[in-house]
């Protein structure tokens, strides 16, 4: 299916809507994280994300903002050839301005922008090493195709514990929760198969995690 025309009324709105944002990105592109103007551009954004294409790897791309043009451009193409289908929900008004005709679905990637954004917080208040190695190990899964979004979820929510943790000093981690979530996470890092030969070089740090939290448990 390619072409506009082709598609269902929804189809259609989402197009419209995706091109409004991507003629709005040259205006604002230069104001990230400065402006209410960009925060408004860029929640709108997500909020059609949510309701169009919830599960697409370009939603978890666009939060880095030099992405921002190819994903939106990437999203445009992908309606035109599949076009887009909407549950039936109860009509409620669209978040940041923008008026949508049904609610936006409640799905895994609806919660994958929050748990992202408490996960950076995060880690960026580990100031040790251990900190600059969470942050590249979570900028390497937002870029593996291979996750699902649950996959990503789990694995963005095991590292938003694994820093809250090591924000205290480390006698005061709670190595239970060390142990479960670096656990999780290196189950889910396995899965992201095109991101191996990096994420790889992360494995090895993992893995000790999870040796000293046995070891400290008894275990």
């Amino acid at each position: 299916m390619t072409g506009s025309e082709k598609l269902s009324p929804n189809g259609q709105r989402a197009v419209e809507l995706f091109k409004e944002q991507l003629t709005a990105l040259g205006s604002v592109r230069y104001l990230h994280g400065i402006t209410p103007e960009f925060a408004k551009w860029k929640d709108s954004t997500n909020a059609l994300f949510m309701k169009y294409l919830p599960t697409s790897p370009r939603f978890i791309r666009f939060s880095r903002i030099h992405a921002a043009e190819h994903c939106l451009r990437g999203a445009i193409e992908d309606i035109q050839r599949f076009d887009v289908e909407l549950p039936t929900q109860p009509s409620t008004p669209g978040r940041a301005g923008i008026h949508i005709s049904a609610s936006a679905p409640i799905t895994i990637n609806s919660n994958l922008a929050i748990a992202m954004d408490n996960a950076t917080q995060n880690v960026s208040q580990v100031t040790t090493q251990e900190g600059a190695k969470l942050e590249e190990i979570t900028a390497l899964m937002k870029q593996s195709l291979e996750l699902t979004g649950r996959q990503m979820l789990e694995a963005v929510s095991a590292i938003n514990a694994i820093a809250l943790e090591m924000q205290k000093p480390k006698s005061g981690w709670n190595w239970h929760t060390i142990l479960d979530n670096a656990s999780k996470l290196s189950s889910i890092m396995t899965l992201a198969t095109d991101m191996s030969a990096k994420l790889g070089q992360h494995m090895p740090w993992i893995i000790a995690l999870v040796e000293q939290g046995k070891q400290m448990l008894g275990r």
